[in-house]
């Protein structure tokens, strides 16, 4: 049944969090099904894998595009965080700020990163 309703968006502070926090494991899930090289369809309904696949990519995609359009030094930060998964100690390190200021801007992402994708990205 089609409507002209909008689909709500899926995406919820508590959602960036975990997905976030789960982003190296995103990505290893995404690299190994790809590995799999996902077979055609079964008489069944869709390929194996192919939801969790789906599902990985478009919140990988939207994860990524909204690091992409933070400010420098926050998505410096993202960067390092999720995208190279360095620990805070390292993050001031790269930063040259204390380890207690890296933890407050890697929050400081993940809320710019929650609003980014809970209001939807353009």
């Amino acid at each position: 049944m089609h409507t002209d309703r909008p689909v709500d968006n899926w995406w919820t502070p508590a959602r960036v969090r975990a997905m976030l926090a789960r982003y190296p494991e995103l990505c290893a899930c995404l690299d190994g099904l790809r590995a799999t090289n996902l077979q055609p369809y079964e008489s069944h309904g869709s390929p194996p894998g192919e939801g969790r696949f789906c599902h990985a990519l478009h919140c990988k995609a939207d994860l990524d595009r909204a690091i992409a359009s933070l400010p420098p030094r926050l998505r410096k930060v993202a960067v390092l965080r999720w995208q190279e998964e360095a620990d805070p100690l390292n993050i001031g390190r790269e930063l040259r700020v204390r380890e207690r200021q890296a933890w407050y801007l890697v929050s400081e992402a993940q809320e710019a990163i929650a609003e980014k994708l809970c209001r939807g990205l353009q």
